[in-house]
């Protein structure tokens, strides 16, 4: 099956930020599966920028070991 990675940072009420990343299987209406949601929070905008990258790449390698493809990286 084809995936789509959707990466994004939040910023909280707490002050802090979040990291979002999911795969979303490439088909009109589909939304992600809860194991394929991944979520860190960070102190520094920047810090949340790597972790924002680091669970991207996690998250690509994740579907593809399993046996699917990643055909579309939208990181904000």
């Amino acid at each position: 099956m084809d995936y789509r990675i959707l990466g994004r940072i939040e910023r909280r009420p707490t002050g802090d930020f979040r990291a979002v990343v999911s795969a979303v299987p490439d088909r009109a209406g589909a939304g992600p599966s809860p194991a394929d949601v991944r979520a860190e929070s960070e102190h520094t905008l920047e810090g949340c920028r790597v972790t924002l990258g680091r669970l991207v790449h996690h998250l690509a390698s994740t579907v593809m070991r399993r046996g699917d493809q990643v055909v579309w990286l939208d990181v904000r």
